[in-house]
């Protein structure tokens, strides 16, 4: 039909610019992607689709989405909830399908779905990091990821603690922080020794107030989205997802 025709060239538009996106050439590509007439919610949603897709699969470039979500958000309100719908969906997914099964013949899977699952927690970050939601929803993946601690999911307690466990780690939370930190201090030492230091070093990273410099991933990206929005109301992920 024609309104499929319509969404498969708005997404083929889409994934066109996405895929140039670049730290040097994100203004531009920005003001292009502003020039995309989402005219209609089945429009947003595609758009929503095509940047999650790309984010979740690119860890490493997830500041860089984020900040392209925050300039679509300004003239699409409804962007940034869709985009935490998705990422919520995703997480409770693989959750439920946490697994650490380390068959050789699905490797290449494997390693697809973990850094999925990685880029995942990866923009919920960089989202927070932009006012664009609020802190309650991460503190919520961090005790989920805890109650359930395989392998699979302390790993990704560690990419989301080294991402934003300083906006989490205040007055607020700090009750559940030195809980959840003190079961980490206690399941650690009957891990594999790679993801015990993974843990040791988010433990030392809170030892040392979250004050430690780290390398900018190919990614990093800083432009007046990374300054402050608190004229923006943040949101939490969307209730009406199980």
């Amino acid at each position: 039909t024609g309104e499929i025709r319509d969404t498969e060239v708005l997404a083929k538009q889409i994934m066109g610019l996405l895929n140039k996106l670049s730290p040097k050439n994100f203004d531009k590509l920005a003001e292009e992607f502003a020039k995309i007439q989402l005219s209609t919610e089945e429009h947003v949603k595609v758009a929503v689709d095509c940047l999650f897709n790309k984010a979740i699969d690119e860890p490493n470039y997830s500041s860089l989405y984020a900040s392209l979500a925050k300039r679509i958000t300004d003239n699409h309100p409804e962007f940034t909830n869709l985009l935490l719908q998705a990422c919520k969906e995703k997480f409770y997914n693989d959750i439920r399908e946490s697994s650490d099964d380390r068959n050789e013949e699905h490797e290449q899977a494997r390693l697809k779905a973990k850094r999925q699952r990685h880029g995942n927690l990866s923009i919920v970050g960089e989202l927070l990091k932009l006012e664009l939601m609020k802190e309650k929803p991460v503190a919520e993946i961090i005790k989920c990821l805890l109650d359930q601690p395989s392998e699979q999911n302390l790993e990704s307690l560690t990419v989301i603690l080294q991402k934003v466990g300083h906006k989490i780690d205040t007055p607020c939370h700090k009750v559940h922080m030195d809980r959840w930190f003190n079961k980490i201090e206690q399941l650690k030492s009957s891990l594999p020794s790679r993801l015990r230091f993974m843990l040791q070093d988010v433990l030392e990273l809170r030892q040392k107030n979250w004050n430690i410099q780290t390398e900018e991933s190919p990614g990093s990206i800083k432009t007046k989205d990374h300054v402050q929005y608190g004229s923006r109301d943040v949101r939490y992920f969307p209730t009406n997802v199980h």
